[in-house]
């Protein structure tokens, strides 16, 4: 019997799923805090559960290999890494260490986190300026409510963009992913009633974005003096409606892209720490 395996590395991902598909379109997966080795199945006390809904398990797995960043290792990668190995054998003398890069082998899949192409890229306040976001405060949850004002946040729609940051002192806070349709708290009285479901999609960032020291401002000011290019759609190169009290404002792809790509790397290198 052949077996065919792939290896997606994904630093991000917990929980562990070992999935079995089979010539007939069945399946099965065991959902599980094992290691899949002997002692980790057979051995340790461990947790699971067995499923066998092919649909089901089909979810899942897209759900997981969606948002890995690099492709997949499969068992031509291996054999790089093996024949990258035999080229630089061990030397004689300790005190000239091998210098082995195995990193360019792993490729990073292009717009591995599936922004799509009709993404809106909006720049949202957080706070208020009698009761600033403290500098201690925490955005690393992988989903957050990302409320508006009572008029409808119109424009704004499932897949967009949210690099949000913090009404007084401009910091980036982090930046989400629109993941679900235009909700309501349903009470009259709230000032920001309309909301959004938001992924974050960069948790190390905002953890830590209190010392980074990355403003709208300072990205802003950046922007313009190195490229051609506008921030903003009408061509008006401040934030002056934001100053003004607006809960949005629309960006050029060019800007969003750069904030996002910008915030996108000091989130892996975060993840490094």
């Amino acid at each position: 019997m052949k077996v065919e395996f792939e290896i997606f590395i994904d630093n991000f991902f917990h929980g562990k799923i070992f999935i079995g598909e089979y010539a007939d379109n069945s399946a099965s997966a065991i959902i599980t805090s094992a290691n899949f080795t002997d002692s980790g199945l057979r051995i340790n006390n461990e947790w699971g559960i067995l499923i066998k809904d092919a649909i089901e398990i089909d979810k899942i797995k897209n759900g997981i290999i969606d948002k890995i960043k690099f492709k997949c290792f499969n068992e031509h990668k291996i054999d790089e890494c093996l024949a990258k190995i035999m080229e630089t054998p061990i030397p004689v003398i300790e005190k000239n260490p091998i210098k082995l890069n195995l990193s360019l082998l792993f490729e990073e899949r292009e717009n591995y986190l599936g922004i799509k192409t009709n993404a809106t890229f909006w720049l949202k306040p957080i706070g208020v300026s009698n009761d600033l976001i403290p500098l201690s405060a925490k955005f690393d949850e992988v989903d957050s409510n990302l409320h508006f004002s009572k008029l409808k946040p119109n424009g704004v729609k499932e897949g967009d963009v949210l690099i949000c940051y913090a009404v007084g002192h401009l910091n980036i806070l982090s930046i989400y992913r629109v993941n679900s349709e235009l909700r309501n708290t349903g009470n009259e009285n709230d000032r920001w009633p309309h909301y959004f479901v938001g992924e974050n999609l960069t948790p190390n960032y905002g953890r830590e974005w209190a010392s980074q020291n990355v403003t709208v401002t300072n990205q802003k000011n950046y922007f313009l003096e190195n490229n051609l290019l506008n921030i903003t759609p009408s061509g008006i190169n401040s934030f002056g409606s934001l100053m003004r009290g607006a809960d949005k404002l629309k960006l050029t792809n060019e800007f969003g892209n750069y904030l996002l790509n910008k915030i996108l790397k000091i989130d892996a290198e975060l993840e490094k720490v």
